[in-house]
């Protein structure tokens, strides 16, 4: 048996997410297809993580198994071929049969883009969200130290009650100033559904209104999908 991992990147803006979904066009589906139409027969694969909606992949993760073995730069171009072009497959290599994308990830980093000027860009509508008024970074990033350790994020994931615990780690968030757009890095041990939105919505929109940080956990605010990225899957 062959394991493969593979690394992609999308533009999620017209997909319904990551996971297969009946009816609707996902990233999952896409690869799928393309995989099986290469081998000839069902290939499972198996991403680092979920992302929803609209969201974005810089550096995606999955592997899969296979009895037949294809050179890994022949199979990526034969993938690319196939695909649309809003996912492109950026390596593919062998990998012990043990590694799985998901269960052997150390740690994962999700980039959140906002674009903070008072008239809209139309580069940005569907890459980064447009937030109007000026935001004061210095407290923007006391907001965003908060979150930094090990805590409990219940209330900052969608449908808790799936996890078996809601206690992450946050190694480090960081706030990249570059003109009118502002990056914010989140690197932590895992991350639940919505987790990194709602930490980039509470931390923005609990800045402009200047709350204090004790009060935070009490105003939990979502941010757009749009502006979310997987940036990195750490093994």
């Amino acid at each position: 048996m062959f394991n493969k991992k593979c690394t992609v990147e999308y533009d999620g803006t017209f997909f319904s997410g990551w996971q297969i979904q009946n009816g609707v066009r996902t990233v999952q589906g896409e690869i799928t297809r393309v995989l099986s139409k290469i081998y000839k027969q069902r290939i499972l694969i198996y991403g680092a993580g979920r992302t929803d909606a609209r969201v974005h992949a810089e550096e995606q993760v999955f592997n899969f198994i296979s009895d037949r073995n294809i050179e890994c730069k022949q199979l990526m171009a034969g993938i690319n071929s196939l695909l649309p072009k809003d996912i492109v497959v950026t390596s593919v290599v062998d990998v012990p049969i043990t590694f799985h994308a998901r269960k052997s990830a150390k740690m994962k980093t999700y980039s959140y883009r906002i674009f903070n000027k008072d008239i809209r860009s139309v580069f940005c509508a569907n890459r980064a969200w447009w937030v109007r008024r000026k935001l004061d970074l210095d407290i923007l990033k006391g907001y965003l130290k908060y979150f930094e350790g090990e805590r409990d994020f219940k209330r900052y994931c969608k449908n808790s009650i799936v996890y078996f615990t809601t206690i992450r780690k946050i190694y480090n968030i960081e706030l990249v100033n570059d003109k009118d757009y502002l990056t914010i890095k989140i690197t932590a041990n895992g991350f639940m559904r919505r987790m990194a939105r709602n930490i980039v919505g509470t931390a923005i929109m609990c800045s402009i209104s200047k709350k204090a940080l004790e009060d935070l956990d009490k105003n939990v605010y979502t941010a757009p999908p749009h502006g979310l990225y997987l940036t990195q899957v750490h093994y």
